[in-house]
C-alpha cells in the first residue's frame, strides 16, 4: 500500500483548488490570463477529490469492521477446536492414535529414564 494522505493533507489540497477556482473567476477576464486556468475544472477536481476520499472512508470502515468480525471469528473457531481436540482425546484417549485422523496431536508418553530412577533409588537407601 502507498503513503495514506492524512486528513491535513487533504484539506489543505482541497482548501487550494478552492481558492484558485475562486482566483480564476475573480481575474479570468483580464487581458492575457492564462488558458490553462480553468475554474469548472478546478472545481470538478475538487468534487472528484471529496467524493474519492468519501468513498475511500467509507470502503476503509468496512474494510475495518470486516476484519474486526474476522478476527473474532477466528477466536470463536480456535476455541471451538480446543474443546474438540479435547472432546476426541476424552473419547480416544490422548495417546490413541485415532486423536491425528481428527487432526488433533497425539500425545506422546514421557518416557521414564531408568539411570535418574535408579540414581533416585540410591540416594534414598
Amino acid at each position: 500500500m502507498s503513503k495514506k494522505l492524512t486528513s491535513q493533507e487533504y484539506d489543505a489540497l482541497a482548501q487550494r483548488l478552492e481558492r484558485m477556482s475562486d482566483g480564476i473567476a475573480r481575474h479570468k477576464a483580464e487581458s492575457g490570463f492564462p488558458a490553462r486556468l480553468d475554474e469548472a475544472k478546478r472545481r470538478a477536481m475538487r468534487a472528484a477529490l471529496e467524493e474519492m476520499r468519501a468513498k475511500w472512508e467509507t470502503l476503509f470502515n468496512e474494510a475495518e469492521q470486516a476484519y474486526k468480525a474476522y478476527l473474532a471469528h477466528y477466536g470463536y473457531c480456535k476455541a471451538e477446536l480446543g474443546q474438540d481436540d479435547e472432546a476426541v482425546r476424552g473419547f480416544y484417549g490422548k495417546y490413541n492414535a485415532a486423536v491425528a485422523d481428527f487432526g488433533t496431536a497425539v500425545m506422546k508418553k514421557a518416557k521414564a529414564k531408568k539411570n535418574n530412577q535408579a540414581a533416585a533409588k540410591q540416594a534414598k537407601g
